[in-house]
């Protein structure tokens, strides 16, 4: 399993004095792993029952951003304590993410309401704080959640998607039972493209859509990766990083003839 570095929250705190003001909870922790996040998590409790954020070191290559996901009933408690935090929205953006993807589903279906996955990324020389260049919010999750809803019973995929450039971070979502698809480009030019696929191709069930989209993915060094072998470990792959979250497949990949291929069948359909 790919380990993440923890968190050196006294050099963190020199450099963002609000970091004060965040509790780290151990159990917190060991609650966010037992969800099926990968690597180091911590709890921040803003003082409020309903407010909670918990940071998690993400798995890319050295480790150099961390999430905050922020789990409020309603948007202004999350905004508030977001403002508190940074009130210039210098280093936060609201994303929707792959990492909280499952629990999102979850807790939507259930009827309560999850409010903004937020990321700050730190510079992994200096572990200062460096803003985002992309501040525009995306609230395709909710587009994607409801497709979820809407065709969980038959199984149908879904194709939930934006448009992708260089210059436009976003990302699009294939949801069918057993499989969730990423595609994304982020705003330091680093581009994820996805597989395009559709229930007219693939069938219904999970071992169909899997199958088809490793067969696209084969062809660009990269592969799936299905949580329901058993296998929990998340592994590094050629030209890409797959990982899982219980019984959804995570594809990620970053191969520029990934991308030109797909692009060429994007133009086809």
């Amino acid at each position: 399993m790919i380990q993440a570095r923890q968190i050196d929250w006294d050099a963190a705190r020199a450099t963002h004095p609000q970091l004060d003001a965040w509790l780290i909870s151990a159990a917190g922790l060991e609650a966010n792993r037992a969800r099926g996040f990968a690597g180091e998590a911590y709890t921040c409790d803003s003082g409020r029952p309903t407010d909670v954020l918990f940071v998690q070191r993400t798995p890319f290559g050295e480790g150099t951003r961390s999430d905050l996901y922020l789990e409020a009933e309603t948007e202004s408690a999350a905004e508030a304590l977001m403002d508190a935090l940074d009130p210039t929205r210098q280093y936060f953006m609201s994303y929707p993410t792959t990492y909280a993807w499952r629990h999102v589903v979850e807790r939507r279906l259930a009827g309560s309401r999850v409010w903004g996955k937020y990321h700050y990324r730190l510079d992994k020389a200096t572990f200062r704080p460096r803003p985002y260049a992309h501040t525009r919010r995306i609230h395709a999750d909710d587009e994607a959640v409801r497709a979820y809803h809407d065709e969980e019973d038959d199984q149908t995929v879904r194709a939930v998607t934006t448009s992708c450039r260089e210059d436009n971070p976003c990302y699009g979502v294939f949801v069918a039972e057993g499989l969730v698809a990423v595609a994304c480009t982020w705003a330091d030019n680093v581009s994820w493209v996805h597989a395009r696929a559709d229930s007219r191709r693939m069938g219904r069930g999970s071992a169909a859509v899997s199958a088809a989209v490793a067969s696209v993915l084969s062809r660009h060094e990269c592969a799936t990766y299905d949580a329901d072998t058993g296998n929990e470990a998340s592994i590094r792959l050629a030209g890409g990083l797959g990982f899982a979250l219980r019984s959804e497949t995570v594809v990620w990949m970053a191969t520029p003839a990934g991308r030109a291929d797909l692009d060429q069948m994007d133009r086809a359909e």
